[in-house]
């Protein structure tokens, strides 16, 4: 009976502690569902923003990739465009080379036929062998001269393509 009496007297303090407690515990469990919600709206946002950021990166990385690709063939373009100019530029002087050539065998032709009929113990004779080997020396150094130009032009061709798509890269990256 004791508890009986206990408890009536006890009973609204301890139902207002139940209920201040069920209000307590409401009011926390309240609290961390609201800031849940913040944070994860916070890492959306912010995953949203990385994900936008990393596309708008993406896109820039490959707008800048075909604007060198595009650099890189236009210079290939040139490159190749001065290098065909170059081969029809040799052409033109490899003719003139054998026309010259040609021009020297017909010399050399007259003077052998100088040497044959010149009188023996002339310094003629001499001089027209010494003739022929200058203008057969004059041919082979003409025609090597043709080589070597054109080797230094494709070289130098060459050198200015790869100068020109180097420039085009290291300004891009700047």
């Amino acid at each position: 009976m004791v508890w009986l009496e206990l408890a009536k007297r006890w009973w609204p303090a301890a139902a207002l502690a139940a209920l201040l407690g069920l209000s307590h515990w409401w009011a926390y469990s309240h609290g961390v569902t609201v800031t849940d919600s913040a944070w994860s709206a916070r890492w959306e946002k912010r995953n949203t923003d990385d994900a936008m950021a990393q596309t708008a990166a993406e896109s820039a990385a490959r707008a800048k990739e075909q604007a060198d690709q595009q650099q890189a063939e236009k210079v290939q373009r040139d490159a190749t465009q001065a290098l065909e100019q170059e081969r029809l530029v040799s052409a033109g002087e490899r003719v003139a080379t054998d026309r010259v050539r040609s021009e020297l065998a017909k010399l050399q032709a007259r003077l052998s036929g100088t040497a044959s009929s010149a009188p023996a113990g002339t310094g003629s004779a001499s001089a027209t062998r010494a003739a022929m080997v200058l203008s057969d020396m004059y041919g082979s150094c003409q025609s090597r001269l043709g080589e070597v130009s054109s080797a230094f032009d494709r070289a130098r061709i060459a050198g200015l393509a790869c100068e020109a798509s180097y420039d085009g890269l290291s300004d891009g990256n700047n």
